[in-house]
């Protein structure tokens, strides 16, 4: 049995992966495989299996159908045997030496789940990290390094949105039955994230970045969304609350408990929070398309569940959340006491006033120029 194994899934990212790879390839590892997932069935793989010969590591699972990313991941985990799992996006790649560490710090504290920070940037992987930049939220809450901590005692986790900052003990992985919700062809992590949260887990910590997320265009992220695109993502919104309201194999709390309540309040203020500042759900919501109804729906049903208390979630839920998005969207006119408006108002469906408000217009063109980015 490897160590890690390594499930990397791609479907057109062809200029990007040899990079990826090596990067894998060139951490100095001592025992590792890695999971190529080939999503695209049209793709000829016979000449990329010859380019990459080399590289005896690799196995290959080619999906007969593209089902997806979720199917897709969820393919590599079955194929996987190793000792922790971590997932590599195609266009991504690790920093020199990250990858190393961040399994270090697994096999010596054998925590469920690893944590680790990340840059973003476009520059290819060099070591003085030129055109990189730290992830805000990485640096205001998991700039330390720890052997063993639980969800409950590091509430931020709940900020977290990528699978892919973990390593994850495939044991723990396959025995909570932690998988990929395949329905979720995009914006798949959300749901996944919080059944690895929820389920009690021993939890460790590593401080420094250990990899980086492309910034290119034409990926998920960066592309101009279908309307197919936001149903899902809604999908994902609405699947995020199911798994709060359900209870997964090992979940560490009682639905209806305090805890509990702390947890969706936080996905609560998360979701919207992501709504207006960086999903471009805002602006389908005050928008006349074919996803707008949809849109409009999950977010008053997300508003809706609790009544907005801004002082519990300025002080007690995700201030770091709330400070991100007024730092983003200040010249926006968006405050703490606007944002809660701005609940209120989605919450009792008031789209009238909402599509008629000047901050409101302000902060859909902010975010339609950051999404341009």
């Amino acid at each position: 049995m490897p160590d890690l194994s390594v499930i990397v899934t791609f479907y057109r990212e062809l200029a990007f992966i040899g990079e990826a790879l090596n990067s894998i390839v060139g951490q100095g590892l001592d025992d590792f495989e890695i999971i190529l997932v080939n999503d695209n069935p049209d793709f000829e793989i016979k000449e990329f299996l010859e380019q990459h010969a080399g590289l005896t590591c690799v196995r290959f699972v080619h999906q007969h159908t593209n089902a997806g990313l979720s199917a897709a991941r969820n393919a590599g985990i079955e194929a996987a045997s190793g000792t922790y799992l971590v997932f590599l996006d195609a266009d991504d790649y690790f920093l020199p030496g990250g990858l190393k560490a961040h399994l270090d710090l697994a096999l010596e504290t054998e925590a469920d789940l690893v944590h680790a920070p990340f840059l973003a940037g476009v520059k290819t992987v060099n070591p003085l990290r030129s055109g990189l930049t730290a992830n805000l939220i990485d640096e205001a809450c998991f700039s330390f390094h720890a052997k063993k901590r639980s969800f409950a005692q590091v509430p931020e986790l709940q900020l977290i949105v990528a699978p892919w900052k973990f390593l994850h003990r495939r044991e723990f992985v396959i025995g909570n039955s932690l998988l990929f919700d395949p329905e979720l062809r995009k914006f798949e992590d959300r749901p996944f994230v919080l059944s690895n949260l929820l389920t009690k887990s021993h939890i460790a910590f590593h401080s420094k970045p250990t990899r980086v997320w492309r910034k290119r265009a034409g990926s998920i992220t960066s592309t101009g969304k279908s309307d197919a695109e936001f149903k899902d993502m809604c999908l994902g919104i609405t699947r995020s609350f199911k798994v709060i309201d359900t209870k997964p194999a090992g979940f560490s709390h009682t639905a209806g408990t305090p805890e509990i309540k702390l947890v969706e309040m936080r996905e609560i203020v998360h979701t919207l929070a992501r709504a207006i500042g960086g999903t471009e759900l805002l602006g389908v919501a005050n928008a006349e398309r074919e996803s707008s109804e949809t849109v409009r729906k999950t977010l008053t049903a997300c508003a809706a569940r609790q009544a907005a208390d801004p002082a519990f979630a300025r002080d007690v839920v995700c201030g770091h959340t709330l400070a991100d998005v007024h730092r983003r969207f200040s010249h926006a006119g968006l405050t703490e006491a606007a944002f809660f408006q701005l609940w209120d108002d989605i919450a009792n469906q008031r789209w009238s006033k909402l599509k008629g408000s000047a901050m409101v217009s302000r902060l859909i063109a902010a975010q339609r120029a950051e999404a341009a980015r």
